[in-house]
């Protein structure tokens, strides 16, 4: 991810790093913490494919960081409608799941 954005014009300087994380909760977590470590920053853009952006906001959500969608070409075509299917059943189990997960979390921030 940080090569496409360093090739569209993004200085490295500005691209924030999570390479402890193994799954999307624990980026989205991750994530929140960096982000409300520094001084100020505005709307986090999330790209990912289309059936996985929902659960990312929400779960930004949760830890009260505002989003908006990336325009991300998906990645449909790349695939058989059979796995396209498994995507979004992933995503349809993983999502209030992971909702619990932070719920459950002791500490939000």
């Amino acid at each position: 991810m940080a090569t496409l954005l360093r090739d569209a014009g993004i200085s490295s300087e500005r691209i924030l790093l999570d390479e402890a994380s193994t799954d999307t909760l624990e980026s989205v977590r991750n994530c929140a913490r960096i982000l409300k470590a520094l001084p100020e920053f505005g709307d986090v853009i999330v790209c990912s494919d289309i059936y996985h952006i929902p659960r990312c906001r929400w779960l930004f959500k949760l830890y009260g960081v505002s989003t908006i969608s990336g325009k991300v070409a998906s990645g449909r075509s790349q695939n058989k409608a059979s796995r396209w299917l498994y995507y979004y059943l992933r995503e349809w189990a993983a999502t209030p799941w992971d909702t619990l997960m932070v719920l459950l979390s002791p500490v939000r921030s």
